[in-house]
């Protein structure tokens, strides 16, 4: 998904890769959770479509669980930073740092600007709606200005609401299942009208 504002700061780009055996309940990404549930590809043919196809350069990964296949992942970034394609890099993840393999940890600690990390707990869910975290027990961390990967325990990362419209489809994210797209609409025209 090319041009969202709802998957990270700025304008990004979202690549959900398939397979989860977390299986948070309620999980917003459910039907991403086979294997099989999305295209296969090589990692150096999705480094060069996202490379030559035109798409914003910061970057967001999200699942199925992205770091239940840490080393594709790392090939990919590594990838697209020697092509110096890669300008900030967010990752949501079901999984607490003291949990990442060895490839997970190189990908946080070296080379993500924004991780979202924690499995999703539906009884916990945020109703901060401009969080990133979607249930509280989940953690934020962002790089800060020395380049260290930190808690961002301020909430200082604010998440949005966005609608996509496509020919074939129309695709919701970054809404809570549990707001009506009615009180987003209204939430969006007051702070419209505000400006």
């Amino acid at each position: 998904m090319a041009n969202t504002t709802a998957n990270g700061p700025g304008v990004r780009t979202v690549v959900h890769l398939a397979g989860c055996t977390l299986g948070c309940a309620g999980c917003f990404n459910k039907w991403m959770w086979p294997e099989n549930s999305g295209q296969e590809m090589l990692v150096q043919d999705a480094a060069e479509l996202l490379i030559s196809g035109g798409f914003p350069n910061d970057l967001s990964l999200s699942g199925g669980e992205p770091f239940q296949q840490s080393p594709a992942v790392l090939e990919l970034v590594l990838a697209l930073k020697a092509k110096n394609w890669l300008k900030s890099l967010f990752i949501y993840t079901g999984l607490y740092p003291h949990e990442f393999d060895a490839d997970a940890k190189v990908i946080f600690e070296d080379l993500a600007d924004f991780v979202v990390a924690g499995r999703y707990i539906q009884r916990k869910r945020s109703t901060d709606r401009r969080s990133y975290a979607a249930s509280t027990n989940q953690e934020i961390y962002k790089r800060d200005v020395d380049g260290v990967m930190r808690r961002d325990v301020a909430g200082e990362l604010r998440a949005r609401t966005e609608i996509l419209v496509t020919p074939s489809r129309l695709i919701v994210t970054g809404l809570s299942e549990y707001r009506t797209l009615e009180q987003d609409m209204e939430e969006t025209h007051e702070s419209s009208a505000s400006l």
